[in-house]
């Protein structure tokens, strides 16, 4: 049975934590307030790491895929294994110990929240830009059809020189040209029912929609 990617993180995890545990206890009989408050510590990183392992966005920008994530929380895991362990047989005051350990786990938690949202915001961009391009292609696929269902010379020209215009043009959209682009869809859609003079008639249309599409884009770039 093929064992998941996310299984294998916490399995991962759980082994780790229970050979870190198990090698612990068996150096020492003394439980004192310092080996608890740094055993604590000690096990934040691999809680919350299996915590995050439950999410369920499964995207590459999520953890346990994003490289970010697993950077964070290896080199709090790795600080806390030495530090915590040496401060857990240490003979520092229980005060000492939190003005050490609390500003390190707060350090950690503001960077998990960073890239969170960071990589929230990247991905949601993506997306956007991802339907842009999408937009294009389609657009493309459509001309590109109409073009090959006829069989007049001249609609071809004309076709073809809207695909080439529609190839170099910017993908990167906006709210403001969404009608616009709706509109060319939906009269390059109408290529097909038309008669080859309605079809010169709205190729033409196309062409002045798409030249304001593109202009008013790179209006608001300025």
């Amino acid at each position: 049975m093929k064992i998941s990617t996310r299984n294998l993180y916490r399995i991962f995890i759980s082994l780790i934590v229970a050979l870190y545990s198990f090698v612990i206890f068996m150096l020492t009989r003394k439980y004192t307030a310092n080996f608890w408050i740094n055993y604590g510590f000690v096990l934040i990183s691999p809680i919350i790491a299996f915590a995050f392992t439950f999410k369920k966005d499964t995207s590459k920008a999520s953890f346990p895929f994003n490289v970010v994530y697993v950077r964070y929380f290896a080199a709090y895991a790795i600080l806390e294994l030495v530090l915590g362990t040496l401060l857990m047989f240490s003979n520092l005051m229980v005060r000492y110990i939190l003005l050490i350990q609390i500003p390190i786990l707060l350090v950690f938690i503001i960077l998990i929240i960073y890239f969170s949202f960071g990589i929230s915001t990247v991905k949601t961009n993506l997306q956007v830009q991802q339907v842009k391009v999408d937009y294009l292609s389609t657009v493309k696929v459509k001309l590109t059809t109409a073009k090959n269902l006829s069989e007049n010379v001249e609609i071809q020209r004309q076709l073809d020189r809207l695909i080439s215009e529609v190839q170099y043009s910017d993908y990167n959209s906006s709210i403001e040209v969404q009608n616009l682009e709706k509109e060319i869809i939906d009269l390059i859609d109408e290529l097909k029912y038309a008669t080859e003079a309605e079809q010169l008639k709205l190729i033409k249309k196309i062409k002045v929609l798409w030249n304001e599409r593109n202009q008013t884009i790179l209006l608001l770039k300025r």
